[in-house]
């Protein structure tokens, strides 16, 4: 499983990209993404496949409509999340002058669930503390764990947005992150990558 981060948008969102053979998988799809990623994908030749949202913020979010102009992609998100992406322009923050397309999921996540495109595996975690809604995916055989909003470099996500809860996220990270060995690396939707040791050793927020 080949892997590449992309960092775009104004807010410095980082979609990753997972390919093998010439199937391709899409984490987020912030603004900018579309426009960056279309054409590493033609020079390498690669189909995506699907996008899977972490959560359904709008910085996460702004160039899922672009992608699914291809009609064979599909987009999967956790029905907890659905109201963002129904009605994006409701929940869209006051002053940012965004116009947001109104997305509806192919498919709905569900903690535990295993995925499969091609030869590459993904593991679905369920993950609410930074929206009710929130996964994380481990990518199977990789040691690698695509973490969104959830756990950052020495940082966990924003809980006083709706639908945020500082115990909830906690709770994710404790019983479902820090369960993974120390070597794991974990790759957030914002700032650089980290891993599984270092966060139970120096996050200020959830420790061990």
């Amino acid at each position: 499983m080949q892997f590449k981060s992309f960092t775009c948008g104004f807010l410095e969102n980082v979609a990753y990209l997972v390919w093998d053979g010439n199937n391709a998988v899409l984490f987020d799809a912030p603004y900018g993404s579309y426009s960056t990623i279309i054409p590493f994908l033609e020079a390498e030749n690669l189909q995506l496949n699907a996008i899977i949202l972490t959560h359904s913020h709008f910085d996460h979010i702004l160039d899922v409509h672009k992608f699914k102009q291809n009609k064979n992609l599909k987009v999967y998100a956790h029905q907890a999340d659905e109201d963002r992406l129904l009605d994006p322009m409701e929940h869209l923050p006051p002053g940012i002058p965004l116009q947001i397309e109104s997305i509806k999921a192919d498919s709905y996540l569900e903690d535990g669930q295993e995925l499969q495109f091609g030869e590459m595996k993904l593991k679905i975690i369920h993950t609410p503390g930074h929206t009710l809604g929130g996964v994380c995916i481990e990518l199977i055989g990789e040691k690698k764990i695509i973490t969104g909003d959830t756990l950052f470099r020495a940082g966990i996500g924003r809980t006083d947005f709706t639908g945020g809860n500082f115990e909830d996220i906690e709770h994710s990270i404790r019983e479902k992150l820090y369960i993974y060995p120390d070597d794991y690396y974990i790759f957030p939707g914002h700032g650089p990558s980290s891993t599984i040791g270092f966060e139970k050793k120096k996050n200020p927020y959830v420790k061990m």
